[in-house]
């Protein structure tokens, strides 16, 4: 714990780092540099003592209400302020009062967005004209068979793949390991490997950079004429509810996604089951209208069938 001189310290760049990797231990790169990005806008050059006060939450909680913000920002930023508030009591001994006392309304739950076959037959039907459409084609292909996070599939290292059992190990949340398989995905890997990247690059030859690989999903959607903005987290929903559709359990579906409570994978049972009902109520319309499903004498309970 560093307890020196924070009686009169501000929140400054060296704070919010030391925050960012404190976050970084046990959430993802995306939640600690959303996390970081809060306490820059709201905290920075505040007094320490002065942002782990109440009295900071309540100015905070106006001051976004104020500007009309949704409740998944204002829970999101409140989350995060209460992160940091716990932060400099762990590491610079800041007095804080009870954080329990603050609690984070989440927005009603929404099922998740994923793409219909004919919506990714179309992105499929784009043509190669570039070297930067190949690496966002293949992109595309790797998250919708893999289902990984943007953050986990731009740290893959093409040479780390295991081309004979077609699996490839990748870092999710929290530094938590796990395998991904690829199907066809791996011969667009090799197709655009054979371009001489050993790994999803920018124009540079560097790493591509989370936002600029969600720009190119956006994109692909774009111009594929899509009504829905997909983003790489629309291609995780997908892999997650066609694995569903297909009869996957939930543990199973759990450990393929990396999901860390499983509750987040049942959430995607609901949504299907959902789905399901609805397109059975459709042959039931169908059947009713004389549209040519047959309808079928239920078997009793016991009766042989």
């Amino acid at each position: 714990m560093n307890t020196a001189n924070t009686t009169n310290r501000t929140v400054d760049e060296r704070i919010i780092r030391e925050f960012k990797n404190w976050v970084g231990f046990a959430a993802s790169d995306c939640t600690a540099d959303s996390y970081a990005a809060t306490v820059a806008t709201y905290c920075a050059g505040r007094p320490l003592k002065e942002v782990s006060q109440k009295e900071f939450y309540v100015d905070l909680r106006e001051s976004l209400s104020a500007r009309n913000a949704r409740l998944g920002t204002i829970s999101r930023h409140t989350f995060a302020w209460k992160k940091f508030v716990q932060f400099l009591n762990e590491e610079h001994g800041v007095p804080i009062f009870d954080l329990s006392r603050i609690r984070c309304k989440h927005a009603p739950a929404t099922n998740p967005i994923y793409l219909e076959c004919e919506e990714i037959a179309a992105i499929r039907q784009l043509p190669i004209r570039s070297e930067i459409d190949l690496r966002n084609r293949t992109l595309f292909e790797f998250l919708l068979d893999t289902g990984c996070r943007i953050s986990e599939a731009l740290m893959v290292d093409f040479g780390k793949i295991d081309v004979r059992n077609r699996e490839v190990a990748v870092e999710g949340k929290g530094n938590k390991r796990r395998v991904v398989f690829l199907g066809g995905s791996l011969e667009w890997i090799e197709r655009y490997q054979a371009q001489g990247h050993p790994f999803f690059a920018s124009q540079y030859s560097t790493r591509l950079q989370r936002q600029n690989g969600t720009v190119a999903i956006r994109e692909l959607g774009e111009a594929a004429g899509l009504a829905k903005r997909i983003t790489p987290h629309t291609l995780r929903h997908t892999f997650v509810t066609y694995l569903i559709w297909a009869g996957v359990d939930p543990r199973t579906v759990q450990m393929m996604a990396g999901h860390d409570d499983i509750d987040t994978t049942l959430r995607y049972y609901s949504a299907v089951t959902h789905d399901r009902m609805r397109q059975s109520h459709k042959l039931l319309v169908r059947a009713l209208d004389g549209r040519g499903i047959e309808l079928r004498t239920p078997v009793a309970a016991g009766s042989p069938r």
